[in-house]
């Protein structure tokens, strides 16, 4: 702040401010009559007279910033001429919510950006109503260097002071108040300021690419301050004008279709159509020397599709456009409407932290998700792409067309899109089974929700942190597995309609959570908001225990509920959740569904039939968010000897249930392993996929050189079987699911069952692709690449490193990024672990590189060293909000003095980041469950493959 005035009076900040802000001004602007913009260079050494027409537009200008185009207030009133005697006001906090005393209705916004540079300048017009007459406005602005602020009123104009105070927040400043009461006149503040344009990747960064400079940005959720003042809530929705400056030949891309592109010298101004009305989090830009594949006008009737990449990348978007249509066709048909905004365009970004973000009509994408070569990428990479796209398409009615008011409803956009993702899925490319993943992500997600830290899906926002954390499996996956459950319960007519209500009551505004369920209490006549009501605002899974018995031909079962915890555990209970629930059973030779809401702590019900059941399942197609218990050894019964009349969402369950009720002490451990060795005879992706999981458990918790042989021949008898179906090579016209396991299946060969053959060819195909990356198809390099590593030498390790620039796809250069990680020597890993801190990686990638390297014993205490060497310099590197995620490198550990070495270093007040005390609470408790578990599992698991 406080900079010179004669910095600004030659910045092309204010150039661009004569255009935009004063556009029916009846005077000469310098760039728009055939003179070249004012700079400062140039305009010391002009002629005589030209200098004299430059000093008279000068001050042609600065009399129309002065005034803001108008002539004298008609009222006889005076400009206000501050004596900025409010500094003696209470700064605002950032973190503190904004009050309704001043209400944005309008932005214009104008940036004079070149991405080659470490800073840009912008003006920032927001125009306000206001409630009351006041002295101080409070909103949001961010590491700007504001060089000036004034308020019109009407036609007058008072000078301001901005107060800065923590967390992102600012106070305008007036001598004496302003408002209704003095002035029924249009509000405006007016804003000059200069910012970093960092490489962090958040709020408006650059990115080097190439030899090329690009500028991105990440606003949600609460970095638009760092790139404009702003009131950076999302309750406040407004239009926004914007105005884009940057140098010749390059290109930029906002919100809405451009209206109008001008040439000034060696700048091209770009104007944009006026937005409908967005909050903050949702505005976006993109600019430099960027590249454009449009679709087939027609591809989406009446809406403009297309992708921007950097330089020589546009060739890898066609299949991203191919794909598109059909999502966001399926959504439109679903939501009863058309896309509400005016264009879409897919952007793909080379440093992103995000997976991708949904901003309206410039959706931006980690471009390893978007830039797929479809004859060359896994199918992995394929189901990544439709999957996230429909989820940021869902967007553009779940979060952007009807937005939350505040942060702790973030749920109605991330679990709607992450659930309405899903369904897409499911119509669009039925063979990539996005059920039977969903199921398996709500199962995951349940082992979170059991930490004592684990967070509410609606959890109460304090800080900055908090709304940082609410982005995480909870929201997502537990909200998503939630409207899972009620749209089984409601049906999907009534489910559906109560969506079409909220979205229609709530057009281009707000919404709650509270509206949203009246919306289907009122379709349904179901007690939504009762039901629902825990599943959203307290932490936890249910556990239903169901034991039943059967006289006379008549059964009777008796369900009771509590809170699934991991013995041991001290989180609290918590209240009885309403439980919509599904039984199945068999009686009489056919499968029967009951169902009902478990809304007591317990409840009995007599099942229909006169015959005892052979079996029954106490979650139907596991529609139900929660864990379930049978008694005795039923469960081993319903897995082994009736298996083959579950579903397969029911039999991809039967695992994960079994583990949690193994860490609950709820199932022996040995029982749990023969259970394994059942499901091992399945062929299904996840199921196997789950089986290789609980291999690298005993791998992990109960091997050691006493049993190593044992185990490894155990490992090679479930494995072979699928390595022979599958083979190291992708088959022409294989199943979706063959080309989905095959990664998963092929490691745990070379890894857990040490099959020599695999590992050579591994080898070879590595040797092979790094001669000539064009040589070997992506799946396959992806597969050997990291099997090569775990026992690579330096040369190996030289020749990867020299492979990442020349990766022939983002995908390819992510998989060349993970092996470097996946070295077993330390020694190597280390080095591995220095390239976090080059240019050779960029942000995005450090959970790529250091995830691998926490998967061995060896490696993890070198990872672990290595962080507590180098934390300043890799927050320097990632950012301080990335940075809460850090944490969780300890996690990995599973021994009480490592416990306490994590939980020393992240407590140093130095090294505390708002949003990083969950993560932490949350990593030392999954150590303490390791330990439990361990313990718990480790005679068992030794006894059975001293058995085999």
């Amino acid at each position: 702040m406080n900079l010179a005035f004669n910095r600004w009076r030659c910045s092309p900040a204010r150039r661009t401010l004569l255009g935009f802000f004063a556009p029916s001004c009846q005077f000469p602007i310098p760039a728009r009559n055939g003179i070249q913009p004012t700079n400062c260079k140039n305009f010391a050494h002009s002629s005589p007279l030209a200098f004299m027409k430059r000093i008279a537009l000068i001050l042609c200008s600065a009399t129309l910033i002065t005034t803001g185009c108008a002539t004298p207030p008609e009222t006889g009133e005076k400009a206000v001429d501050t004596k900025m005697a409010a500094a003696q006001i209470e700064p605002f906090d950032g973190d503190e919510r904004l009050s309704d005393t001043a209400v944005p209705t309008h932005y214009r916004l104008s940036l004079e950006l070149d991405p080659a540079e470490e800073t840009f300048s912008g003006t920032a017009s927001i125009t306000v109503e206001l409630a009351e007459a006041t002295d101080r406005i409070d909103l949001h602005a961010k590491d700007l260097d504001i060089e000036r602020v004034w308020v019109n009123v009407g036609k007058a104009k008072y000078e301001a002071k901005v107060v800065e105070g923590k967390n992102g927040g600012v106070t305008v400043a007036l001598d004496e108040p302003i408002g209704p009461s003095k002035l029924q006149a249009k509000t405006a503040l007016v804003f000059e300021y200069t910012a970093p344009l960092d490489e962090k990747p958040h709020g408006l960064y650059r990115v080097k690419d190439g030899d090329d400079w690009y500028a991105f940005t990440q606003f949600q959720p609460l970095s638009a301050r760092e790139a404009f003042p702003s009131f950076d809530e999302p309750r406040f929705k407004t239009p926004f004008d914007v105005r884009i400056t940057v140098p010749d030949g390059q290109k930029a891309f906002a919100n809405t279709p451009t209206s109008s592109v001008t040439e000034e010298g060696d700048r091209v101004v770009y104007d944009y159509a006026s937005t409908e009305p967005l909050p903050t989090y949702l505005v976006a830009f993109a600019a430099g020397p960027l590249e454009v594949l449009e679709a087939p006008k027609d591809a989406i009737p009446g809406v403009p599709l297309r992708v921007i990449t950097t330089k020589g990348k546009s060739k890898l978007a066609k299949y991203a456009l191919d794909v598109a249509p059909a999502l966001l066709k399926a959504q439109t048909d679903y939501f009863g409407m058309e896309l509400p905004y005016a264009k879409i365009d897919m952007v793909a970004v080379p440093n992103f932290w995000a997976g991708a973000m949904e901003n309206v009509g410039l959706v931006t994408f980690r471009e390893r998700l978007l830039l797929v070569d479809p004859d060359n990428a896994t199918p992995g990479d394929k189901y990544a792409l439709q999957s996230v796209m429909a989820h940021e398409f869902a967007h553009m009615w779940f979060g952007n067309y009807v937005t939350p008011a505040w942060w702790n409803d973030i749920w109605l956009n991330e679990a709607f899109a992450t659930w309405m993702a899903t369904r897409t899925l499911a119509e669009v490319a039925p063979e990539l089974e996005p059920r039977i993943d969903a199921v398996k992500g709500s199962l995951r997600v349940m082992s979170a929700d059991a930490l004592a830290h684990a967070r509410a899906i609606r959890q109460p926002i304090r800080d900055g942190g908090d709304v940082m954390n609410a982005f995480d499996g909870i929201t997502y996956t537990k909200g998503r597995a939630v409207l899972q459950m009620f749209e089984s319960w409601l049906g999907e007519e009534d489910f559906r309609d109560g969506v079409r209500a909220h979205l229609e009551a709530n057009a281009h505004g707000n919404g709650t959570t509270k509206e949203l369920l009246s919306a289907w209490q009122e379709v349904s006549g179901k007690p939504v908001e009762q039901t629902i009501r825990q599943f959203l605002d307290q932490p936890g899974t249910p556990l239903v225990e169901l034991d039943y018995k059967c006289e006379a031909g008549k059964t009777t079962v008796q369900l009771e509920q509590s809170r699934y915890l991991p013995a041991g555990s001290t989180a609290d209970h918590g209240e009885p959740w309403h439980i919509p629930m599904c039984i199945k059973y068999e009686a009489d030779g056919k499968v029967v569904r009951t169902c009902e809401v478990l809304d007591a702590p317990k409840k009995t019900l007599t099942l229909a039939g006169d015959t005892c059941p052979a079996w029954i399942h106490p979650n139907a197609d596991e529609a139900g968010y929660y864990h379930w218990k049978l008694p005795g050894d039923h469960f081993v019964a319903l897995a082994k000897d009736y298996r083959d009349a579950l579903s397969m969402p029911e039999k991809v369950a039967l695992l994960p249930h079994a583990k949690a009720l193994v860490e609950a002490h709820g199932l022996a451990y040995g029982d749990y392993l023969k259970l394994v060795e059942h499901m091992a005879r399945e062929d299904h992706r996840v199921i196997v996929g789950q089986v290789i999981d609980a291999l690298y458990g005993i791998d992990e918790h109960a091997v050691d050189e006493t049993n190593r042989a044992q185990f490894t021949a155990w490992a090679k008898k479930i494995i072979d079987p699928h390595v022979n179906r599958l083979g190291f090579a992708p088959k022409d016209g294989e199943p979706a699911e063959d080309g989905l396991l095959r990664p998963k299946v092929i490691r745990a060969a070379a890894d857990l069952a040490n099959d020599t053959k695999v590992i050579e060819q591994a080898k070879g195909v590595a040797k092979e692709y790094l001669q000539d990356p064009t040589s070997v198809s992506i799946p396959q390099a992806k597969l050997a690449l990291r099997i090569a590593a775990w026992s690579g030498d330096e040369a190996l390790w030289k020749k990867l490193r020299a492979a990442i620039t020349k990766a022939p796809t983002p995908s390819a250069r992510v998989a060349t990024i993970g092996a470097l990680g996946s070295f077993r020597s330390p020694e190597l890993v280390k080095q591995s672990l220095e390239l976090l801190l080059t240019d050779a990686i960029r942000s995005q990638d450090a959970w790529t590189l250091m995830g691998p390297t926490l998967g061995e014993p060896e490696t993890r205490e070198v990872a672990w060293s290595w962080l507590e060497q180098n934390y300043d310099a890799l927050v320097e590197k990632v950012g301080a909000k990335s940075a809460t995620s850090l944490p969780w490198v300890g996690s990995a550990f599973c021994s009480k003095a490592r416990k306490d070495q994590v939980e020393a270093f992240f407590s140093k007040e130095e090294r505390k980041v708002k949003g990083m005390e969950r993560n932490l609470g949350q990593a030392l408790e999954s150590i303490d469950r390791c330990v439990r578990y361990r313990e718990y599992m480790a005679e068992d698991a030794r006894a059975f493959l001293e058995d085999i």
